[in-house]
C-alpha cells in the first residue's frame, strides 16, 4: 500500500494477481478503481469475430 495523498488518496499492488488499485476519499465516501495492468488489446477489423 502506497500513500499518494495523506488522509485522501492511497494505492494498493496486489503482485500476485497484477491488480492495482487506486483509492480516493470523496467527503465519507471511498472511490476504489482498479487500474489495468499487464492488459492485452486485439484489434480486428470492423464486423469480425
Amino acid at each position: 500500500m502506497t500513500i499518494v495523498v495523506q488522509g485522501q488518496q492511497w494505492k494498493i499492488t496486489d503482485p500476485t494477481r497484477s491488480a492495482v488499485f487506486d483509492i480516493k476519499k470523496a467527503g465519507n465516501v471511498l472511490n476504489v478503481n482498479n487500474a489495468l495492468t499487464d492488459v492485452e488489446v486485439d484489434v480486428r477489423a470492423g464486423g469480425s469475430i
